[in-house]
């Protein structure tokens, strides 16, 4: 039926494996006699590509944003952070002295791998932090509105989208908030920092996702020294 309704396959396989947990929480407990699921095969589908944005596409976006989309943008793609962790990152998280932001739960909320971690800040989010205005609990707020008049409302991930969508358009490229982090990752990655260390900078990331990226950043390598090939080819070279 999900299938039918168009959901893509990494939402059927989600949902799958979510009833068939519920299942055994249930026959755990003597709520079933027996198992309805019982030879049931869950494939997991196949990662797909995804979009990722070169280091010189990041600086275009943030480049064309206008504040406040354009600190939130500019933090993103120097932490690789998820932008459910920048949406409810507090002051308290930020630990200049360290130089550091910690991701950790907080009421009504918990990262998505549920630890916490330190993310080291970038000399340009560093000075970003320090200029911005205390005022409220968290870091990013939205722009004041008849509802929160004093603009103490956590950012919208909903119209950060919109207005990303809007740069990318005009920019001519693919992607979304996530696209962040895995340009984040990638780039890491091609810059020869080790994955051990990008996974604790950045959280839990499945090692077939990894793959991908450091795909990606072989790609990128290959396309330097083809370009290396072609400048020597030239008649400057000769």
């Amino acid at each position: 039926a999900r299938v039918t309704a168009g959901r893509s396959p990494k939402t059927v396989y989600n949902e799958t494996v979510v009833i068939r947990q519920l299942v055994n929480f249930a026959r755990s407990r003597g709520m079933l006699a027996g198992d309805p699921l019982n030879g049931l095969k869950i494939s997991e589908p196949k990662p797909t590509t995804q979009p990722c944005f070169s280091r010189v596409e990041v600086e275009q976006i943030i480049d064309s944003s206008n504040e406040p989309q354009r600190s939130v943008f500019t933090v993103l793609a120097d932490t690789g952070a998820r932008i459910g962790e920048i949406e409810w990152l507090e002051w308290s998280d930020v630990n200049f002295q360290r130089n550091v932001l910690h991701i950790r739960a907080k009421d009504g909320w918990i990262p998505k791998t549920g630890n916490q971690r330190a993310i080291p800040m970038t000399d340009r989010v560093r000075e970003l932090l320090i200029s911005r205005k205390r005022e409220h609990r968290w870091v990013f707020t939205s722009t004041a509105s008849k509802m929160y008049p004093n603009g103490d409302n956590q950012i919208s991930e909903r119209r950060l989208l919109q207005y990303l969508k809007r740069v990318l358009s005009k920019l001519g490229l693919e992607g979304h908030l996530h696209t962040f982090r895995h340009a984040f990752i990638s780039h890491a990655i091609s810059t020869g920092v080790p994955e051990a260390v990008v996974r604790s900078i950045v959280g839990h990331v499945d090692e077939r996702i990894i793959r991908l990226y450091t795909h990606i950043a072989d790609e990128r390598l290959q396309d330097a020294v083809r370009n290396l090939d072609r400048l020597s080819d030239g008649p400057s070279a000769r």
